[in-house]
């Protein structure tokens, strides 16, 4: 193996690198895998129309908790651990992404590692050539976001780290997960005929940044933020609407009537849960198939939940 790791000196300079290519943090957001961030709120960023994302406890949090759980994965393993440094990227043409950790069973006497610093580009290149790698992703969730890793990881970890093998030529990766209480690791192979799918995605949401073209609106969450966000000094102006518009409408108005209509009979249903259960908290069906919530809290206020329950 070959490969090089582009340190840049600070978050902004990272962050500007990385507008260039499609990264591997980028693919479940084209995906549509998570909620905060839109295919149309990343084309903003993409093209420099967008605010500035700042880092979040979280996202700190993680990076802050990297090396500890790098350290207990070498532990558990026994691999040698790389780290490609703070800020850095791999690239293949447009195709980029940020690795946490190499990790090898080689001897270090097998594989060389240099570092090169271009001080007239402001960044350091760490160089790494021969031995037999494998990708390390490391996730530190929190308490709540543990379910997610039940059954490993989950799609869109998955996506990010065939990204990142697509982009690296490596095999296979583990995903390194803080439980609480346990480290859990869990192998992930590359799969071609996936990553072919993700570069086609890839290739076609890059097609919308090189032309300056918004891409196709769509009911994601974060769409409706990121067009407020774009278009934000409405003017005084009538303008004809296109052609397709009565379509529009009127599946916007069925649609509003149909979930206007689910809506009240989810809100029965549950009232009828409130009059069954009373001043109790619990209820449990007769099959044991459910239970019914309706508690308070310390101010005395009661939410209603519900869920199945496993056989």
């Amino acid at each position: 193996m070959t490969a090089t790791f582009t340190a840049y000196p600070d978050e902004a300079a990272w962050l500007k690198a990385r507008r260039q290519l499609i990264t591997s943090s980028d693919i479940p957001v084209l995906l549509g895998l998570l909620d905060q961030v839109s295919p149309f709120a990343l084309w903003l960023d993409k093209t420099g129309q967008g605010e500035p994302r700042e880092s979040s406890y979280l996202m700190r949090r993680g990076h802050g908790m990297e090396g500890f759980i790098a350290a207990e994965y070498a532990r558990e393993t026994g691999r040698f651990i790389l780290d490609p440094g703070n800020y850095a990227l791999t690239v293949r043409d447009w195709r980029g992404a940020t690795v946490d950790r190499l990790a090898s069973d080689c001897d270090s006497s097998v594989f060389h590692v240099s570092d090169v610093v271009d001080k007239d580009a402001g960044v350091s290149q760490k160089i790494v050539e021969g031995g037999d790698w494998q990708l390390l992703e490391i996730k530190a969730p929190t308490p709540y976001g543990m379910h997610k890793y039940s059954d490993g990881p989950d799609k869109y970890v998955t996506a990010q780290v065939q990204w990142q093998m697509h982009v690296t030529g490596l095999a296979f990766a583990d995903v390194a997960v803080d439980m609480g209480t346990r480290l859990d690791v869990f192998r992930v192979n590359a799969n071609p005929k996936l990553q072919a799918a993700l570069e086609r995605e890839a290739e076609r949401f890059r097609g919308y940044v090189t032309t300056d073209t918004p891409p196709p609106p769509d009911g994601h969450p974060g769409t409706a933020r990121a067009m407020a966000q774009f278009f934000s000094e409405p003017v005084e102006e009538t303008v004809t609407l296109d052609a397709g518009a009565r379509e529009w409408f009127d599946r916007m108005k069925v649609g509003g009537d149909e979930i206007g209509k689910l809506e009240h009979d989810v809100e029965e249903a549950k009232n009828e849960f409130r009059r069954e259960l009373g001043q109790a908290q619990r209820g449990v069906a007769s099959d044991l198939s459910f239970e019914v919530t309706w508690r308070a809290n310390k101010n005395g206020v009661r939410t209603f939940r519900w869920k199945e329950i496993d056989a």
